[in-house]
């Protein structure tokens, strides 16, 4: 399918399976063009509707990890991450960062694991990942920016959910170039 279609399918919220397969299957000239049309801001405002809707059945919520699916495989190509980087006045990340508000724990994983992959691609794509953590802090009205992380490492109930935001947490400190920044934020991580 072209991009033009897969999109006006996303508008619609439908098969998002279907377009997550066909992500993971395209070029980088599909790719361009599926980003120059507003594909990845199409996912992202299908993403914040579901969100916003609750999960009122099981299919909801399984719209949503699927929708999430499709931002990853877009974010699995150097030009899907570049762009998300770039594209910065569309406040990709801080919008990821508001998925994390939800009970669902494969959901969470899916945006601790895309955190974790801009934190290690760029240092523009940590800076991105620490700002999103500092709004959805201010947001939710949390005391830390690292209150949920470690929130979520201390409740978690299964060792790869654990492992996962762990995973997050070494990328976040890896992520800092600078020794001293990178004292700090381990000092901020578990103070």
């Amino acid at each position: 399918a072209d991009p033009e279609l897969c999109i006006a399918l996303i508008s619609r919220a439908l098969n998002f399976t279907g377009l997550k397969h066909r992500l993971k299957s395209i070029d980088d000239k599909w790719l361009e063009q599926f980003l120059s049309l507003g594909g990845l801001s199409a996912l992202f405002d299908a993403l914040e509707s579901l969100g916003s809707k609750g999960f009122s059945s099981i299919a909801d919520a399984l719209k949503q990890l699927e929708c999430v699916g499709c931002v990853k495989a877009v974010m699995n190509n150097e030009l899907g991450l570049t762009f998300i980087i770039q594209s910065q006045a569309q406040n990709f990340v801080q919008k990821l960062a508001q998925v994390l508000d939800t009970n669902n724990g494969l959901l969470k994983t899916q945006i601790f694991e895309l955190f974790s992959a801009l934190c290690v691609y760029s240092p523009e794509g940590w800076s991105l990942v620490l700002d999103a953590l500092e709004n959805y802090k201010r947001t939710k009205g949390l005391r830390y920016r690292f209150s949920l992380p470690m929130h979520e490492l201390r409740s978690s109930e299964t060792d790869e959910y654990s492992a996962c935001v762990l995973a997050f947490v070494n990328c976040v400190l890896q992520g800092c170039e600078d020794l001293k920044q990178r004292c700090r934020l381990r000092n901020e991580i578990i103070g």
